[in-house]
């Protein structure tokens, strides 16, 4: 069990914020050796309600080059179970009557991604990492800021309690306090838009098989997910619409929502059946001045916070983790701090190139998908037809859909001996209406 005995007051590294990339980061510094600690404002989810903590519709998918980097880490096993592979992957123009298929086969993988619910990856994150009796964690302590000085840093939290160590990690949320503190603040973009989340469960068998329709206006999104607790395949959809239109959908008759989205379904699929409350969030985007500061460094949603198109978001803040936890790792093995402005200048370097080009997709591709420009139709309808007609293309696209390509996570650095208390091992493993398509 992880200790919470609020004797210790000086680490390390000190991560701010129990989020999907803080609790996995305080594991994986831990697992090297470093002495972390981990705060939130939170009660601890071990003993806590945290059954409304996420909408109930709320899902994401894990990409392929994150499977591979937590299997490495030995950590695949808590989330496997409650995972359903995504094995191929449609986007479909209506306006061009043009779709592409993605298939695994392609990339030489076993599935493009994996679709697993909020509260199962809150629970298999939880239990990745109280695991491990490796984190020392303090819970209901808000952040509030952060001095440097010297070779040390102390944080400061909310009640007057403070704690020192050698590097700070913001990893506490769009909205950071620790980042804000710090005067990385960064611009931000209002879409105008809101993506609305629901669960469903689906007449006939979903067979592992996603789709995107880039609907004028914004983009319907159609995840699998594992079997429900009765037998009946299930899926999470992301709808994304104006403020006005997605307002109105909220509010309106349950039967009248089911009738439009089973019109929308393909064949196979069949109709829908609503489980979960729709619920709406604005789409925004927002990136701070800069990944690091005097012994900080942001992570996840602190960092970047996306357009939700494919989860980018996600699997960018877990490449995050990735790459800080190699460096950190890296120089404490050779003796070195850990909060240093040569190795926090590396971690931003590295991280740069992805964090732009994977911004500029989740936002372009969000916004463009949805357009009734005659260019951007045009631009998304050759390129559809690009995509159909040269294979070695589409493969590599969809390389770069999976994580496998460009950036692909790691999160243990090539070195050997590196001290670690994790042992668990790891086992490897058309038309708009009723579509014809077969996944």
């Amino acid at each position: 069990m992880l200790t919470s005995h609020r004797v210790q007051t000086d680490f390390d590294c000190v991560v701010v914020g129990a989020g999907h990339a803080g609790l996995l980061l305080a594991r994986l510094l831990a697992d090297h050796g470093l002495n972390t600690a981990l705060i939130d404002q939170r009660p601890d989810p071990r003993t806590a309600d945290t059954s409304g903590r996420r909408p109930a519709g709320w899902a994401l998918s894990i990409n392929l080059g994150t499977v591979t980097a937590l299997r490495r880490a030995g950590l695949w096993d808590y989330f496997a179970d409650h995972a359903q592979p995504v094995t191929t992957m449609r986007v479909i123009d209506p306006a061009w009557g043009r779709d592409v298929l993605y298939r695994a086969a392609e990339i030489d993988g076993e599935a493009l991604a994996w679709g697993i619910t909020g509260s199962d990856l809150d629970t298999s994150l939880v239990r990745a990492v109280f695991d491990q009796p490796v984190v020392e964690t303090i819970w209901n302590e808000a952040v509030i800021g952060h001095d440097a000085a010297g070779g040390r840093c102390s944080v400061t939290c909310r009640s007057g309690r403070r704690i020192t160590c050698r590097l700070a990690i913001a990893a506490d949320g769009r909205q950071s306090p620790l980042r804000t503190a710090a005067g990385l603040d960064g611009p931000r973009a209002d879409f105008g838009q809101t993506a609305l989340t629901l669960g469903v469960t689906t007449e006939h068998s979903h067979r592992g098989g996603g789709f995107e329709v880039l609907y004028l206006g914004g983009p319907l999104a159609f995840l699998p997910l594992p079997e429900g607790r009765a037998g009946k395949p299930t899926a999470a959809l992301t709808w994304v619409f104006s403020r006005e239109e997605a307002a109105r959908r909220q509010t309106a008759a349950p039967a009248s929502v089911v009738a439009e989205l089973s019109a929308l379904m393909p064949e196979h699929v069949g109709s829908v059946r609503i489980t979960t409350p729709i619920v709406g969030f604005p789409l925004s985007a927002s990136h701070a001045r800069r990944l690091v500061g005097r012994r900080l460094a942001l992570v996840g949603d602190a960092a970047h916070g996306l357009h939700p198109i494919h989860a980018q978001g996600f699997n960018l803040a877990l490449r995050d983790v990735s790459c800080l936890v190699r460096m950190l790792a890296d120089a404490h093995r050779d003796r070195g701090d850990v909060g240093e402005g040569a190795v926090l200048r590396r971690y931003q370097a590295a991280r740069l190139p992805d964090t732009l080009a994977t911004s500029l997709f989740a936002a372009g591709f969000g916004v463009v998908g949805g357009s009734a420009s005659p260019v951007a139709r045009g631009a998304i309808g050759m390129g559809a037809i690009l995509l159909q007609n040269v294979p070695a293309l589409r493969a590599a696209l969809a390389r770069v859909g999976a994580g496998t390509m460009s950036f692909p996570p790691r999160f243990r650095p090539d070195t050997a001996g590196v001290p670690s208390q994790s042992r668990r091992k790891s086992a490897d493993p058309g038309s708009i209406g009723r579509a014809r398509w077969e996944p």
